[in-house]
């Protein structure tokens, strides 16, 4: 009995370690990503551009003019503190749905928006976005000054 045991065990063992790979949250991006403002240039650039510094995590978007549906969440292993939209004439919403939660909803349309989340630093943080109620191509989500390419989607990262 203890062989069929075993036996089951090994076969099993690769599919146990499959779902636990699969289960695994992606690793935190580079913190030299995150560094420095982007220089974005509204009704041109298309993207979603984020980045990291010792007042919390900035988010902006443009679409070059597209009218494009944008949604995401950002959570955090620590609390979050205030979020302030960048234009609240851009329509939209930004808010806490929680401690360590932040929402946001809004129609990028020519006009840079975004919004600026304070986060205590070392706190790691994990962006999801969606584009016209759709996960959105990791390809338009870029990081810092460099504005390095997200690999994937959600993207973690820790504050600085």
């Amino acid at each position: 009995m203890r062989s069929k045991t075993a036996a089951l065990g090994s076969a099993l063992a690769p599919l146990v370690a499959a779902l636990l790979c699969a289960a695994a949250p992606p690793r935190p991006l580079p913190a030299a990503w995150l560094q420095g403002e982007p220089t974005i240039a509204p009704g041109t650039d298309k993207g979603v551009f984020v980045w990291t510094d010792d007042k919390g995590v900035h988010v902006r978007w443009s679409f070059g003019g597209q009218v494009v549906l944008l949604s995401g969440r950002l959570k955090a292993d620590k609390d979050l503190g205030a979020i302030t939209r960048v234009n609240e004439l851009a329509g939209g919403w930004a808010q806490l749905g929680g401690k360590r939660v932040a929402l946001f909803s809004a129609t990028a349309r020519a006009e840079l928006d975004g919004f600026d989340l304070a986060a205590p630093a070392g706190a790691l943080v994990e962006l999801e976005v969606q584009l016209d109620a759709r996960p959105a191509d990791p390809a338009l989500v870029f990081f810092g000054a460099g504005q390095a390419g997200a690999k994937a989607l959600p993207a973690r990262f820790a504050v600085r």
